[in-house]
């Protein structure tokens, strides 16, 4: 069975670890070109296995492209966008893309609820799907950032999480595209909004009956208009969650960033100390 602590899910952890260790091992003292070559290929196979799912795994035969293979949620969003940003001079870009990539990869590994309770030989295919896509997903962003091909400055804390409110609106609207397609296989394109909110990616559209709690949390930082009390009585998309989102990525990778950027730190150190003592001096002079 796929439970937290079973033997599965405990394989695919130690795995992941082996695979990031010796990667880096592998990797950190050979040239950068090799680096990339070698980082740019996991990128591609996994970009690869997203597109073509429909022509690799066998749960999907005969269903040809549809929005599975499109930038439909956050991991598949960042997926698409790795070997883009990858190569992009956009530090904006980056700073989505790898530290946030690093983050899906691993909570997909960590928390992997939506198999939970299943057996491994029900799940079949879709075992081994999940785990290539969110490993290769973790280790290759990872692993740009533990080599030095990117380096986040603390000044630039801010910029995952205004990214990830854009990587949002990119995946609203690859999915409003799609079920206007028709490929969005069980929704009815004539009913867009229906279809959007039944599909909910990354809870844009509002918290399902589960995760009531996030509305909760929302509430302390969000006016009620986007929360549903409003004319139509519904969540205004991504809005309704954009403010706690924007705090709460931004407190995760100020300390990331922090952690990273020894100079930044040392900067950011030195500021406090300054203020500090400014701050001491106009006390002293009141007195």
């Amino acid at each position: 069975m796929m439970n937290y602590g079973s033997p599965f899910y405990l394989l695919m952890l130690i795995l992941l670890f082996f695979l990031t260790a010796g990667l880096y091992f592998l990797l950190k003292n050979r040239s950068v070109m090799l680096k990339k070559c070698i980082l740019f290929a996991l990128m591609m196979i996994n970009v690869f296995q997203h597109l073509f799912k429909w022509a690799i795994y066998p749960m999907y035969d005969g269903m040809g492209f549809n929005v599975l293979s499109t930038a439909y949620n956050m991991c598949a969003f960042l997926i698409l966008f790795s070997p883009i940003a990858f190569f992009s001079k956009s530090d904006f870009l980056k700073n989505l893309v790898f530290p946030v990539g690093a983050a899906a990869g691993l909570v997909a590994n960590l928390v992997p609820y939506w198999y939970v309770g299943m057996s491994v030989s029900e799940l079949g295919w879709e075992y081994a799907r999940f785990y290539i896509c969110h490993s290769l997903l973790f280790v290759t962003s990872a692993l740009v950032i533990m080599l030095d091909l990117h380096k986040p400055k603390l000044a630039k804390f801010w910029q995952p999480a205004v990214g990830f409110l854009f990587a949002l609106v990119m995946i609203l609207t690859n999915d409003v595209i799609a079920v206007s397609l028709g490929i969005f296989d069980g929704y009815d394109k004539s009913d867009l909004y229906g279809a959007l909110l039944g599909a909910n990616p990354c809870f844009s559209m509002g918290p399902p009956e589960n995760f009531a709690w996030l509305a909760d949390i929302s509430a302390v930082f969000t006016p009620s208009v986007f929360l549903g009390n409003n004319k139509t009585g519904m969540y205004t998309p991504i809005l309704w969650y954009a403010i706690p989102l924007l705090i709460g990525i931004s407190i995760i990778a100020f300390l990331l960033f922090f952690a990273i950027d020894k100079s930044g730190r040392k900067e950011f150190i030195d500021a406090l100390g300054s203020l500090k003592e400014k701050l001491q001096n106009r006390l002293s002079k009141k007195r």
